[in-house]
């Protein structure tokens, strides 16, 4: 599995290479096209069509990284909230995925930050924002497991902007935790608030 950091990079990169190879391709496309019709070789024709292939898929791929690239905008916004701010939006955002929520929060809440409940089950809610260099370690995820004995519930959402230790999604498996890293959280954001 690519690490959220990896993937950016790798977006980015893709990024700067389709800002110079579609326009090679649009300008492929439009001479061979003009070549075909003047000349009407078939060839020409082949190559066009090719060549306006070529610009779909470079066309489609541009637009699925700006969008991806977006979402990792989308989350480096929600590093900048504070903790309070950061908790509202998490309940929010399940609230627009269908969860009942209720925000805990604060001095005395031990440990959750929201409830949430969907379909008859019950749900423990943890959100954590950290630097995207910064993972929830087995630790946290122990302690979470606790507060989730504590309420009697089965089930826990946790959120993080940036990711997860593999021991700490060992003890998540295991305990039927759901985890949102900082790519869950853009794909689920866009899918909540229709951004791209």
């Amino acid at each position: 599995m690519s690490t959220p950091k990896r993937i950016y990079a790798t977006a980015r990169r893709q990024q700067g290479i389709l800002r110079w190879l579609l326009p090679i391709f649009v300008l492929l496309a439009v001479i061979t096209l003009l070549g075909a019709l003047l000349t009407f070789t078939f060839w020409l024709v082949v190559l066009g069509v090719l060549a306006w292939g070529m610009v779909a898929g470079l066309s489609w791929l541009s637009w699925h990284t700006r969008r991806l690239l977006d979402r990792f905008q989308n989350v480096k916004q929600l590093r900048r909230l504070d903790p309070t701010d950061f908790e509202h939006y998490c309940a929010v955002l399940f609230k627009k995925l269908g969860y009942r929520t209720r925000v805990v929060g604060g001095a005395g809440d031990m440990g959750v930050d929201f409830f949430a409940e969907k379909d008859g089950k019950k749900y423990v809610g943890q959100c954590k924002r950290y630097r995207f260099n910064k993972k929830v370690t087995s630790p946290e995820m122990q302690k979470f497991v606790g507060t989730m004995k504590i309420y009697n519930c089965n089930h826990g959402l946790y959120v993080t902007t940036s990711s997860f230790t593999p021991d700490a999604i060992r003890i998540a498996r295991a305990q039927g935790i759901t985890l949102i890293d900082e790519l869950e959280l853009g794909r689920l954001n866009a899918k909540a608030f229709g951004t791209q």
